[in-house]
């Protein structure tokens, strides 16, 4: 029955339901992914945070410059599954498995409302571009807010366009409440959601006065729900004005974010960035094309503001940054590009008809999807590699009643504390290595001749001179140099010294 319906469709509708379904192609390599067990810092804060308690989260975020609900998630998740005694690594895994779950949600979203709104072929591209376009897979496993923040900001626009042509209470209270958990996940998907509301308030400005009315409503419910926490954003900004990692922007910075967005190139593959640049293009050609046979009513022009979306996210990031202090970041662009691919796929699926262009943009998008999983997939397995010795060292019995010193100053402290908390390594001391005393704390734990082990990511050799002072013996037993890229962490570097008498 199925392919006899299949049979009756048009061409276009095939032609969607098989990218629909060619997508979970690209999840099957999400989700084998998730058993990738090295982690980064941030990940590792992640797994440390929900350790505590509900209440605990929200005190240790509000000395951090994040909101607390994708913790939230992330605990009550892993929960579910503490009744099987995780291992340290199906933690890992289970976590990862958590950040999978908005682009399970949205594939859902994309076959009701993409599909109802805009058609099979729409449904497909989407799918497609929302899994494999380069940096979401990646994204997708990573341990920390923002596939959730790209999530719900997704939600957010998809409703503000149902809003448009059917302005009822449920339309109107899905984008609230999205809008909401965006800002309650990451800042900068607040600030995605903030221009969503502000182009909706133009377009009902100059076409539909009568509906300012529920937007001004929908505003001040967002507000009142978030008013919580609002008088501790304003404390962490605060904190972030005098003191924050981020570096001055460059002028080569938009460079780097289209770069960010479209490059499925890697550090294995450099020479495959000629198809982010294609694919560059191909976005720019359809907006020409779209402008150039437009018909479509004034609500129909509203998906275009997916693509401003993220503009003017990316425009507001550089303008804080250069008039008050650096405060964005690559991947920050990451909550706000569901809908700019949500506006590429629209804009695509309309010009199925002038096949000159469909087809070698559909080409091209296929081509970087391909190139963007492989590249996910030599990181993963790159990573794992790099971090399988430190991962064999850290499980073996006949270290457990050793003594760990970790450099609370280095790339890889928090994955360091992670681990010897996971593994119940006993003897763990965080310090801060950064003077020539560090020496006789050595000497002082160095009891029952037990071994020391010192984690970090630094070649201290005015360590190694004062142990040798003192007769002790210090030796490099794993080091790894590390590599990032693109605000990607492929990995951290690490380094361990063996210390003894």
């Amino acid at each position: 029955m199925f392919l006899n319906k299949f049979r009756k469709l048009s061409l276009d509708d095939k032609l969607g339901i098989l990218l629909f379904l060619g997508s979970f192609i690209f999840v099957g390599i999400m989700f084998w992914a998730c058993f990738k067990p090295s982690l980064w810092s941030d990940e590792s804060f992640s797994l440390l945070l929900i350790q505590e308690s509900y209440f605990g989260i929200i005190v240790n975020t509000m000395a951090d410059v994040h909101p607390p609900l994708y913790y939230f998630i992330l605990k009550f998740f892993v929960s579910l599954f503490q009744i099987f005694n995780l291992t340290p690594d199906s933690t890992i895994a289970i976590a990862r498995f958590a950040s999978i779950i908005p682009f399970i949600l949205l594939l859902v979203l994309d076959f009701f409302k993409v599909r109802d709104n805009w058609g099979w072929l729409c449904c497909g591209v989407f799918a497609v571009c929302l899994i494999s376009m380069p940096q979401m897979m990646y994204y997708s496993t990573d341990i920390r807010m923002y596939s959730w923040a790209l999530f719900f900001v997704t939600v957010c626009f998809i409703y503000a366009y149902d809003i448009i042509s059917n302005p009822n209470v449920k339309n109107w209270i899905i984008l609230s409440l999205s809008g909401v958990c965006a800002a309650y996940t990451h800042y900068f998907a607040a600030v995605s959601v903030m221009f969503i509301f502000l182009l909706l308030l133009v377009y009902f400005v100059f076409y539909d006065k009568i509906e300012i009315k529920k937007w001004v409503i929908s505003v001040l419910f967002s507000f009142s729900l978030y008013l919580f926490w609002l008088f501790i954003v304003i404390n962490q900004l605060t904190h972030v004005i005098h003191n924050y990692w981020i570096e001055p922007l460059s002028f080569n910075v938009l460079f780097e974010y289209l770069w960010f967005i479209f490059s499925p190139s890697s550090i294995f593959s450099p020479s495959i960035e000629i198809m982010g640049i294609l694919l560059f293009f191909s976005y720019c050609l359809l907006f020409v094309y779209y402008f150039l046979g437009c018909k479509s009513d004034i609500g129909e022009h509203f998906i275009l503001g997916g693509f401003f979306t993220l503009i003017l996210t990316v425009l507001f990031g550089v303008i804080v940054s250069i008039l008050i202090k650096p405060v964005f970041f690559r991947r920050y662009l990451f909550p706000s590009l569901g809908v700019f691919w949500l506006t590429f796929a629209v804009l695509l699926s309309k010009s199925w008809d002038y096949k000159k262009i469909f087809t070698p943009i559909l080409i091209c998008v296929l081509v970087v999807s391909c190139m963007a999983s492989m590249t996910f997939i030599d990181l993963q397995i790159f990573a794992n590699d790099v971090y399988s010795d430190l991962d064999s060292f850290i499980k073996q019995d006949s270290i457990k009643n050793d003594v760990f010193v970790v450099d609370v100053d280095n790339d890889n402290y928090l994955m360091y504390e992670y681990y010897t908390i996971k593994y119940l390594l006993k003897n763990y001391h965080g310090v801060l290595l950064n003077n020539t005393k560090y020496s006789d704390y050595v000497y002082s734990n160095l009891k029952n001749n037990k071994t020391i082990w010192l984690f970090s990511s630094e070649d201290f050799s005015f360590i190694l001179q004062n142990c040798t002072k003192n007769n002790l013996t210090m030796e490099k037993y794993l080091i790894y140099s590390g590599v990032s890229q693109n605000g990607v962490f492929v990995d951290c570097p690490y380094i361990i010294y063996r210390v003894s008498t």
